[in-house]
């Protein structure tokens, strides 16, 4: 895949742009960290998460996990299960739960979450490599992973894994509508199929923001809540020491890395890869190809900017990762939310918690930037083996 480097501003709205960049610059953003010094850094924090659980306009309320194991699985990294777990009561989510081949438990654990771009029928499997990958996950881990499973790589390395469908992803992908099969075995499709059912359920994207929103929710709500009641569950695994968990993830897996580790303690670590910039720069620049539904949350972008997620995560480790190649974020938006982030880690007193990583990279999870997490976590982590 060819990646252009280039980034001249996008009109993605023809004459009502500037009329929508108006209403943007006329916000206050009473909640951004800067204009909240008076407060402390705790004060602020416990302010800025009520917000934006109030924005989600989701809680699932209390809900008893109810795991169950679906199958063993195993590979010569790591052995482990497909599991099933309830995130709400409507929401039964699958699942992998990976443990290294070696050392010993309790290990410490990633949440990995895997990216919005790709073929909507694969979700968990992105981020797994079992052996019997079909080209469209060939091609997809090639281009953005370096050809790894990044689970693997992980278990490899003394992490427990999990990683989850996030909603309208693998076995959560919508079914029976617009020539969408009921059933579908990704597996067995041929690549042309694949192809047109990732088109049909990319078409449909904006329909379902619709019904969620007439649901009285957000898709934001739904993707942290699961994410939520992903540690829960996490925690809830002997194997598994609690006070070492981290997550990552790209793209929309950074994204919501930012929303987890900004509102879960139980986040220790946290690398964001490849979803950092400001509100300004980026509507400035390109909405329609970087922001997407699950970013849509009423009243929050008056309150808070995209960098403040990863202040709140203060004092745990935070690791951002940006591409001066990566042609969905301007270059002003990602330096400018470097600083606003390194600014609220000293005024919270933890600068050296905070790491930016900007190198010359387009929009991956590859090997060099994996090797700088696999780094940034072992020091906060300190996996065996």
């Amino acid at each position: 895949m060819a990646y252009k480097t280039s980034k001249p501003p996008l009109n993605n709205f023809g004459n009502l742009h500037e009329t929508v960049r108006k209403i943007r610059a006329a916000r206050s953003l009473s909640l951004s960290w800067p204009n909240c010094r008076r407060l402390g850094h705790r004060q602020w924090k416990q302010r800025a998460r009520k917000a934006v659980f109030d924005a989600f306009h989701y809680d699932p309320g209390p809900c008893r996990l109810k795991p169950r194991v679906v199958k063993k699985v195993a590979t010569a990294d790591f052995i482990g299960e497909k599991v099933v777990y309830h995130t709400a009561p409507w929401f039964e989510v699958p699942a992998y739960f990976l443990l290294p081949r070696r050392g010993k438990p309790p290990f410490p654990a990633v949440y990995l979450m895997h990216e919005w771009g790709g073929n909507p029928l694969f979700g968990k499997e992105r981020v797994i490599q079992f052996g019997n990958e079909p080209l469209v996950l060939v091609d997809h881990q090639r281009i953005h992973h370096s050809g790894r499973g990044l689970a693997n790589e992980f278990t490899k390395r003394g992490y427990a894994v999990l990683a989850a469908d996030a909603f309208y992803f693998g076995e959560r992908s919508p079914r029976g509508f617009a020539g969408i099969p009921r059933v579908i075995d990704p597996y067995k499709l041929s690549v042309s199929d694949a192809v047109n059912l990732h088109n049909a359920i990319g078409n449909s994207l904006f329909a379902a923001l619709r019904y969620l929103a007439w649901a009285g929710v957000t898709w934001a709500g739904i993707f942290t809540w699961d994410d939520i009641r992903g540690i829960d569950y996490l925690a809830s695994r002997p194997e598994v020491d609690a006070n070492r968990i981290a997550c990552t993830g790209l793209s929309v897996g950074a994204w919501r890395t930012n929303l987890l580790a900004a509102l879960d303690d139980r986040i220790k670590a946290s690398a964001s890869i490849m979803w950092m910039t400001t509100g300004d720069a980026q509507h400035g620049y390109n909405v329609q190809g970087a922001v997407g539904t699950f970013c849509v949350l009423p009243g929050l972008w008056q309150q808070l900017d995209v960098p403040d997620f990863s202040v709140m995560a203060a004092p745990h480790a935070t690791m951002v990762v940006s591409g001066k190649d990566d042609i969905l974020f301007p270059l002003k938006g990602q330096a400018d939310s470097a600083k606003h982030i390194a600014g609220g880690f000293k005024w919270a007193g933890c600068p050296r918690q905070f790491r930016y990583f900007n190198p010359k990279k387009p929009h991956v999870f590859d090997a060099d930037i994996q090797a700088a997490v696999f780094e940034w976590f072992g020091k906060h982590l300190k996996p065996s083996g």
